[in-house]
């Protein structure tokens, strides 16, 4: 698969540098981080808005400039990250979807553990009250759970420590920038969760601390939405009432379509102010 994606990456970034004035739609590419490759002859040439860094905010979308109605802030991988393993290198993103003066967020990890998750909240936290203040971008409506719903979100073992232990400031993190306090959290992964060890995510004891922080309803597992029969996409929807979640589960599984609708449409005045800066190199 990643032999297959490279290939992919390869093919669009030679379409790029025989057309970087008329990029089709397909032929996009945008490559994140600070790797050094960048600088290599294959790369050099590609034009500025093939490249990001974190900290910085996308507004386009296949060559379309959709400000006022998305934009992304990558919070990793950080200039550091290609020494870890690769799941820490994994791409962290916080994307708002807006309609005139509604928005939702949603926050995305993906395979990143404990220590480089931490870090996000830890590292964005620093920019508050500054000219770089990214605070705003911490919010979440949806959060997606780290790494199909693993346990090493919020069990970690230190150097000195003989087992995992549970670190509830990470979990502190999430339940405070829950915007509102009832926010969804999805578990991209089967339905059957397990403790064993040695046996790969959705782990239950990451699941029951995720329920810990989310209302009654509100964790919901890909793969068993709206049932484990028939599942389907969960939608979520942003629109001149707000964010809204048209919940097809059955009355005993969740909140009903309506109630989820009524509870979740909201409207803050206006998302988070934008600003570029942490994670950029010193």
């Amino acid at each position: 698969m990643q032999r297959r994606s490279g290939r992919e990456a390869d093919r669009r970034r030679k379409a790029i540098l025989a057309a970087p004035s008329a990029i089709k739609s397909g032929n996009d590419l945008l490559i994140i981080g600070h790797d050094e490759i960048l600088f290599e002859d294959k790369y050099k040439d590609l034009p500025s808005y093939c490249k990001a860094r974190p900290g910085e905010k996308i507004t386009h979308v296949d060559g379309n400039d959709l400000s006022g109605h998305f934009a992304a802030l990558i919070h990793a991988p950080f200039k550091d990250d290609q020494a870890k393993d690769k799941n820490n290198t994994s791409l962290a993103l916080n994307v708002l979807l807006q309609e005139e003066s509604k928005y939702g967020q949603f926050f995305f990890f993906g395979d990143r553990e404990y220590p480089t998750i931490k870090r996000i909240f830890e590292a964005t936290e620093a920019t508050k009250g500054s000219s770089n203040d990214n605070t705003g971008w911490l919010m979440w409506d949806a959060m997606l759970c780290a790494h199909h719903c693993s346990k090493a979100v919020m069990y970690w073992r230190e150097e000195a420590d003989t087992d995992e232990i549970y670190k509830p400031d990470i979990m502190k993190f999430f339940e405070t920038y829950s915007r509102n306090g009832d926010g969804y959290i999805i578990s991209s992964s089967h339905s059957a969760f397990w403790d064993e060890k040695g046996k790969n995510p959705p782990h239950k004891k990451a699941k029951d601390r995720y329920c810990e922080i989310s209302k009654p309803g509100r964790f919901i597992c890909t793969h068993e939405y709206p049932s484990k029969s028939e599942p389907s996409p969960i939608v979520f929807t942003i629109d001149k009432d707000g964010f809204g979640f048209d919940d097809k589960r059955k009355k005993s599984c969740g909140p009903t379509g309506l109630e989820a609708a009524v509870a979740t449409a909201r409207g803050g005045a206006q998302p988070p102010a934008v600003h570029i800066g942490f994670g950029t190199p010193s």
